[in-house]
């Protein structure tokens, strides 16, 4: 059953549940700018078999991988994820859609930045992968507490050893190992939505 608006402070979150499929769609179709500035761009692709678009994008005479377009073809099917499931999200209460986005959205940058060459470092950690991973953490974390039950506790455990892993070794394969662990939450999650596992009822 949908939840009313009874409470002015569940604004915000109703705005923010409003503007998250808007939100990912602008960012997807704003992924294009960075093709045609040139910018945003992955790691040489030396192999002549990979040398096309939409794989590869050529720079300056040189191939790279499009990480431009891996991000806005994962943010245009976060739209739909989001379009085709916000009734479903909202009859859990307010805020939930947006949370959703936080998940869709920081999993996927999470594994794209890593093929970027022009990353914003702090030390050895790519900032916007380490905000990525926080924010999908959070965002489920916030969802699992509100759900109870042995899916959401292993979610949340899920959720915390996908972040350790990743602030304790960000080899390749600590970082897919991570971004597994948090697919992996995000699934225990949506089952939860689809069975009519009450989340925040």
């Amino acid at each position: 059953m949908r939840h009313q608006l009874t409470d002015k402070n569940s604004i915000p979150q109703v705005l923010a549940d409003m503007t998250a499929p808007s939100l990912i769609l602008g960012q997807a179709i704003g992924r294009w700018g960075n093709y045609f500035n040139g910018e945003a761009y992955g790691y040489e692709v030396i192999d002549p078999r990979w040398q096309f678009f939409p794989v590869a994008v050529q720079v300056d005479g040189t191939w790279h991988m499009a990480t431009f377009f891996y991000e806005s073809v994962w943010n245009m099917a976060g739209f739909a994820f989001l379009y085709l499931n916000r009734k479903r999200f909202q009859q859990k209460g307010y805020g939930h859609v947006f949370l959703w986005y936080i998940v869709w959205y920081g999993l996927g940058r999470m594994l794209i930045e890593s093929l970027r060459t022009d990353s914003l470092m702090l030390g050895s950690l790519r900032v916007s992968q380490l905000l990525s991973v926080v924010a999908c953490a959070v965002a489920q974390l916030a969802m699992a507490r509100r759900a109870g039950g042995r899916a959401a506790a292993l979610s949340m455990l899920l959720s915390v050893a996908g972040v350790t892993v990743f602030i304790v070794d960000r080899s390749g394969w600590a970082l897919l190992l991570s971004a597994l662990m948090m697919a992996m939450s995000a699934v225990a999650l949506y089952r939860l939505y689809r069975q009519g596992d009450a989340v925040g009822e």
